[in-house]
């Protein structure tokens, strides 16, 4: 299934970048060996590299960027909770992949941790929803959060393809 996954991304990017040439670029730049995340996003491919694997390396389709600005503003109030982000440019020849890089940080993904809640854990997913509402009203509060012009920007704009990794 894994395999499956990221071969479909590679075909479906469109982009004249193989997986070898990914897993050769992260454990050239971060150390090797760079094996692949068990959870893949759909506009993404995702690996560890560097020592101990920890080094989150993810290679995007040009028209999925993550908002380096957004998530270095959300690092800034939460360094616990959401990793450094560094864009790297592109790998590859046109159009190629985007490449970020960021520290992999201990836990779980959501993803994974959804995946076994039941269907019927209203109460946890109500909990989760309304933390999520509380942290953006505060934000919305304090005018001189830093993540205020980019959520205005992520609400006032077309949205990309968002990827769940």
């Amino acid at each position: 299934m894994l395999d499956e996954r990221i071969s479909s991304f590679f075909t479906q990017a469109g982009a004249c970048t193989s997986k070898t040439e990914c897993d050769t670029y992260a454990a050239t730049i971060f150390g090797g060996p760079s094996p692949p995340v068990p959870d893949q996003g759909a506009w993404s491919y995702t690996v560890t590299a560097g020592p101990d694997n920890n080094t989150i390396v993810q290679f995007r389709e040009l028209d999925s960027p993550l908002d380096v600005e957004t998530l270095a503003a959300a690092h800034s109030i939460h360094p616990d909770l959401v990793a450094r982000c560094v864009s790297h440019g592109t790998i590859g020849s046109p159009p190629g992949l985007l490449v970020y890089s960021m520290p992999k940080l201990p836990g779980e993904t959501y993803l994974r941790i959804s995946a076994t809640l039941r269907d019927d854990d209203f109460t946890h997913r109500f909990t989760t929803v309304l933390g999520l509402a509380e942290c953006v009203h505060s934000f919305l509060l304090n005018p001189s959060s830093p993540l205020l012009p980019p959520l205005a920007r992520l609400f006032s704009t077309p949205s990309p393809k968002v990827s769940s990794s």
